[in-house]
């Protein structure tokens, strides 16, 4: 269950067809400044803290219906939204009564999404070994905390695995940087070049190297 990353800066793969890892480790601009960086502790083999995603991160893809979700929202604000999230479509609506309608479609499709829910392989093995070593771990996801639970349930992990769990029910969302900003203060001021950002979606990089 190895992890890796790319000191020059981009994204990289962390397991294969699924999540990447954003890092807020200084970009070395040398091959010598990528060593030392890893001897300094900035790497992955000495993790401080660790933020996951959820949805097709430490689960596989496509257990929730995104398509269908999307066509289910756009159906109740009149029409395609190209390059908008599925949440904020819905987030944006000014009637309150079609706002509800269209997180009630949102909230179907994912409770659909738990009886296929899958662990992506290694997942469990990744959490087991970075709580081995002791390093925090933190969980950041637009889904709701019943996804979580049963996540939990279903890689038969405790309940206070991730501290701290922020959903869709918080006051914001990725890809806000106040994610993970909330988590770093949750970790008493961590600083922000010692934490790793692992997910899917390019709202969990943008969300791991805020500032």
């Amino acid at each position: 269950a190895a992890l890796e990353c790319d000191y020059a800066g981009g994204a990289r793969r962390l397991w294969p067809g699924g999540a990447y890892l954003a890092a807020h480790a200084p970009r070395p601009a040398s091959e010598a400044g990528r060593e030392e960086a890893r001897g300094a502790g900035h790497g992955l083999n000495k993790p401080t803290a660790v933020i996951f995603d959820l949805d097709a991160t430490l689960t596989l893809p496509n257990n929730i219906d995104f398509a269908r979700m999307r066509a289910r929202v756009e159906a109740i604000v009149g029409g395609p939204r190209p390059g908008v999230g599925i949440l904020a479509m819905a987030e944006a609506i000014s009637c309150p009564r079609r706002r509800a309608e269209a997180m009630d479609a949102i909230e179907d499709e994912e409770l659909r999404g738990l009886e296929h829910m899958r662990l992506r392989p290694e997942a469990v093995e990744v959490i087991e070994e970075l709580r081995r070593r002791r390093v925090r771990i933190a969980l950041a996801t637009r889904n709701l905390p019943s996804a979580v639970s049963h996540f939990l349930s279903l890689a038969s992990l405790p309940e206070d695995t991730f501290f701290p769990v922020l959903t869709r029910l918080g006051p914001f969302n990725k890809p806000d940087p106040a994610v993970t900003r909330a988590v770093l203060r949750e970790w008493g001021g961590l600083p922000p070049e010692e934490v790793l950002w692992v997910g899917d979606s390019g709202d969990d990089m943008r969300c791991g190297r805020a500032p």
